[in-house]
């Protein structure tokens, strides 16, 4: 199951505020949504569809993400515990961390 709570971000408000900020401090209507959360569920679901480790290419190819987010993606959910990755550089494989 895909913990919610965990994909949120402690420092997504703060961004978001900085974002509609122009360059004098003004405010502006740029929406506060977070596209990466996006990135976040949908490897969530590719692994636990799967149901096993994937590589790099295989969830990238299973969640159409760009090629260029993967990288703060795969660490964001690294940092949140909830995907795990296993061995390093083209060999590397990730998977859910258990909630047992």
């Amino acid at each position: 199951m895909i913990h919610e709570e965990a994909l949120a971000d402690p420092h997504r408000d703060e961004e978001a505020g900085d974002a509609r900020r122009g360059s004098e401090g003004t405010s502006q209507t740029t929406p506060s949504v977070d596209p990466g959360l996006d990135y976040q569920r949908a490897v969530l679901e590719a692994l636990q569809t799967a149901g096993r480790p994937m590589g790099r290419l295989a969830i990238i190819l299973a969640t159409a993400i760009p090629e260029e987010v993967w990288n703060r993606t795969i660490g964001l959910l690294k940092e949140k515990g909830l995907v795990s990755q296993e061995g390093d550089g083209r060999s590397a494989v990730y998977r859910l961390v258990s909630d047992t």
